[in-house]
């Protein structure tokens, strides 16, 4: 799709993935975790520039 991911963490039900890639895909994407399966839960997306990447 032209993004890249990379999982920060996976952990039982939750997931942390790290997405770069066009502003367009990544609202496409951002759009897709929004609406997608059923019994999926997204809790929270952040959307930063790259370089503001916060320490973990």
């Amino acid at each position: 799709m032209g993004l890249l991911c990379r999982i920060e963490a996976q952990r039982g039900d939750r997931l942390e993935a790290v997405i770069s890639g066009p502003p367009e895909l990544l609202d496409a994407m951002e759009m897709a975790c929004l609406l997608g399966p059923i019994q999926v839960w997204v809790d929270q997306i952040d959307r930063l520039p790259l370089n503001s990447r916060p320490e973990v």
